[in-house]
C-alpha cells in the first residue's frame, strides 16, 4: 500500500554541458510540490531528448528510480557537432505524474550543448564537484579550462598557463 502519491517527476541539471563529454543528471519521484520528499515505491519513467543527436541517456530512455531514491544518471550528446539544446520530456511513467526540470532555482526542461568553453573542475579534469569555498580569499582546489570537442573528446583549447 503505497503511503504517497508521486506529486511530480523532477530533473536537475546544469544549465550547459559539453558535446564531448557525458552530463550527469538527477532525476526523482517527488511526493511534494518542492520536491522535499520522495515517493516510497519503485517508479519507471521514460524520457525522451529532442534536440541535438547523440549517445542519449546512459541506461536507455527507460528509467527505474528504487523507492525514496534520486538517481544520477548521463546524458551525452555526441554525434552532432553542433551547438544546440536539449529539451527534456516524458513519454511515458508509472505512476503517472508531470514533468518538471530545474537548473539551480530556474525552472527549464532545455539544456544547452556546446563544442567549446570554460569547464570548472576540482584538483583534477575528474572531479567535476567543487568544495565549498569563501568569499574574499582565495579559492582552494579550483581550477579552470578552456575546451574543445576533438573526435567526441574534450582537449584543451590553451596551453600553458594564460591570464585571465
Amino acid at each position: 500500500c503505497n503511503t504517497q502519491d508521486v506529486h511530480h517527476y523532477r530533473i536537475e541539471h546544469d544549465e550547459q554541458g559539453f558535446t564531448c563529454e557525458a552530463e550527469t543528471v538527477t532525476i526523482k519521484a517527488c511526493a511534494d510540490a518542492n520536491c522535499n520528499s520522495l515517493y516510497d515505491q519503485d517508479t519507471t519513467i521514460t524520457l525522451s531528448d529532442s534536440g541535438l543527436a547523440g549517445d542519449g541517456w546512459s541506461n536507455g530512455n527507460e528509467i527505474t528510480i528504487p523507492a525514496s531514491t534520486a538517481m544520477s544518471i548521463t546524458l551525452s550528446v555526441t554525434e552532432d557537432t553542433e551547438d544546440g539544446s536539449v529539451s527534456f520530456s516524458k513519454t511515458s511513467a508509472n505512476p503517472n505524474a508531470s514533468l518538471r526540470c530545474f537548473s539551480g532555482s530556474t525552472e527549464t526542461c532545455e539544456m544547452t550543448f556546446s563544442n567549446d568553453g570554460f569547464e570548472f573542475f576540482g584538483t583534477t579534469t575528474a572531479i567535476k564537484s567543487l568544495t565549498d569555498q569563501t568569499a574574499e580569499t582565495n579559492f582552494s582546489d579550483v581550477n579552470i579550462r578552456a575546451v574543445r570537442n576533438d573526435a567526441g573528446v574534450c582537449k584543451p583549447l590553451l596551453n600553458g598557463p594564460q591570464d585571465i
